[in-house]
């Protein structure tokens, strides 16, 4: 089969942590995400991804959080749901249980852990882009799972699955030419790579930094795809925000910055632990250089 379905999302998607008070989930602090980033003009927002700590999310958890988030857009902003499994039948179960959630589409990660050969990432993809009819970003980021998704192997994944639109490519901006030029419609998943990524041939990012200015982001990644020469400027002006946020592992360091703009806790979920205190320092630093204090 070939694509059928034309890409959805391009433009700023913003991954958004899953906010959590006393252990459980806070709504109450998803909600105001959602709205901040509809009234900052980001152009969708992903749930329970690798920032949304969906590992750390039960079934139930991760199926609540996707229904709440689409409830809270009202069709404002689309909503994404994040899929990562080691196994191709939970996935499976993900993505149905977010298709009845509501979602407006699925970030499916490679499989994490087992090292997969090609073929099986091929068959794992197929299987879960078949269990609905949404449209399916394919998600490479081998420095987490541990194994690299091919340009061939997307391109195998595409000829047989109608409805997966496009790859979150984190691996590089090599990674997103070598797509491009497949005529694959890719989307950056390294602020830090955003410009190079664009130019490269990315239609849009899905971006962490974005949750703390979310117009910002979205004018620049509108302005670098009108090659506008400003455009890398801006980014500079807030590169040590980006780079902050990556002293620790994400969510960790951007929890704490939403924490101190009021947003939410800075509650994580253990294996993840709150940051050492000298980072939330270059943190704050970061905050105020880009005049979010």
């Amino acid at each position: 089969m070939t694509g059928t379905l034309e890409n959805p999302f391009r433009g700023s998607l913003v991954a958004l942590p899953t906010p959590f008070r006393d252990r459980r989930v806070d709504f109450d602090s998803l909600h105001r995400l959602i709205d901040l980033q509809v009234q900052g003009g980001s152009h969708g927002v992903v749930l329970a991804g690798s920032t949304g700590e969906g590992a750390s999310l039960s079934r139930t958890e991760r199926t609540s959080v996707v229904a709440f988030g689409v409830g809270a857009a009202a069709g404002r902003i689309p909503v994404i749901a994040g899929v990562g499994s080691s196994s191709t039948r939970s996935a499976v179960q993900m993505a149905q249980e977010a298709h009845g959630a509501g979602a407006d589409g699925l970030l499916v990660t490679t499989p994490i852990y087992v090292q997969p050969p090609q073929r099986g990432i091929v068959e794992h993809f197929c299987a879960v882009a078949a269990a609905t009819p949404l449209p399916v970003i394919l998600y490479d980021i081998p420095k987490r799972t541990g194994v690299a998704l091919e340009p061939e192997t997307v391109s195998r994944v595409r000829e047989r699955c109608g409805n997966v639109v496009a790859v979150k490519e984190s691996a590089g901006v090599e990674e997103i030419r070598a797509l491009a030029e497949r005529g694959i419609d890719t989307l950056c998943g390294d602020d830090d790579g955003i410009v190079e990524g664009i130019q490269a041939g990315a239609v849009g990012a899905v971006s962490v930094v974005g949750n703390l200015m979310p117009g910002k982001i979205a004018l620049l990644i509108e302005a670098i795809g009108r090659d506008d020469d400003r455009a890398a400027h801006t980014l500079e002006t807030v590169r040590p925000l980006i780079r902050a946020l990556a002293l620790e592992t994400n969510p960790a360091p951007l929890k704490t910055a939403l924490a101190r703009l009021g947003h939410c806790t800075p509650e994580l979920r253990l294996p993840l632990v709150e940051i050492e205190s000298e980072n939330a320092e270059r943190l704050e630093r970061a905050l105020g250089a880009c005049e979010l204090l």
